[in-house]
């Protein structure tokens, strides 16, 4: 498959999922590597993993020739589990727990591939004031009862 650069940009507006509260199941992982970042003034190297969900109740058609699809909505993290990471917080409210010691040492983050969740959906003013782009606010297990529907898209 081809992957074509152009000098148009995108011409495609797209609209931001609408905020609120989502059933969500992760179907992609990726492993980022090693980036730079500048953290208040000094540049870090950070190792950078980006999560992706899938909104199977939130189907769209983006591309005629795919037909509907679910709506998706991902977030990057530095690949830590530190007791003061954001990647840390955000998984012990997505699992209901926080890790123990000998958990944090090691965690295959994969193995989040194909598990649902509840996904909390705000919106963000963009820096040059143009509109507002969706975020993910906060993570939590699917309330009791509450069932996500099968995957759609492929895992990756």
């Amino acid at each position: 498959m081809a992957i074509i650069a152009t000098s148009s940009g995108n011409s495609q507006n797209f609209e931001p999922i609408e905020a609120g509260s989502y059933v969500a199941r992760c179907y992609s992982m990726v492993h980022m590597g090693t980036i730079e970042e500048n953290i208040l003034g000094a540049v870090k190297k950070l190792n950078k993993v980006r999560i992706t969900w899938e909104l199977p109740n939130e189907l769209k058609v983006i591309k005629e020739e795919n037909g509907e699809q679910p709506q998706v909505i991902s977030k990057e993290f530095t690949l830590s589990l530190h007791e003061k990471a954001t990647l840390r917080s955000f998984l012990k409210n997505w699992r209901g727990q926080d890790f123990t010691e000998e958990e944090a040492k090691e965690f295959d983050v994969t193995k989040l591939i194909g598990a649902p969740c509840m996904l909390n959906i705000t919106h963000k003013a963009k820096k040059d004031e143009s509109g507002v782009y969706a975020e993910i606010g906060a993570v939590s297990r699917l309330p009791k009862g509450l069932e996500c529907p099968s995957a759609i898209r492929r895992a990756t």
